[in-house]
């Protein structure tokens, strides 16, 4: 007997989501979406909210986690706070594509907002906005 296109997308998203359980345990009310060459995964980790990609067989492509200043990790915050003292860090990204970590941290004051893109290495003013 033959096996249905639909069949088989249903194996391969069981599959896929074993493999998703694996690498992120204890996840529960995540939120699954089709794309054209994998799968979205939207969930919240604690305080932290995630999104990720994964390929049609369920390995990580890249993930984004969102989170504000308290969840920043300490070393990051510290290099941010050294050079924008009188900046609020309003939110961070967490960029994870092929084992590097890209952190793009949105700072304000009472008249600008800055995004800044950090790696292991440096730290440069991505974008600036002037508040209106």
């Amino acid at each position: 007997m033959p096996v249905t296109a639909a069949a088989m997308e249903e194996k391969i998203a069981d599959n896929v989501q074993k493999k998703f359980s694996k690498n992120f345990p204890g996840i529960t009310g995540e939120v699954w979406a089709t794309l054209r060459n994998g799968y979205e995964v939207v969930f919240k980790n604690g305080k932290v909210q995630n999104r990720v990609f994964l390929t049609r067989k369920g390995n990580i492509k890249y993930q984004i986690s969102y989170y504000t200043e308290a969840e920043l990790p300490a070393d990051v915050r510290k290099r941010v706070k050294s050079e924008f003292f009188d900046y609020n860090i309003f939110c961070v990204q967490e960029i994870n594509y092929n084992q590097a970590k890209i952190y793009l941290v949105t700072l304000e004051d009472k008249t600008t907002w800055k995004v800044l893109r950090l790696d292991d290495n440096e730290m440069e003013v991505y974008k600036e906005f002037v508040k209106g």
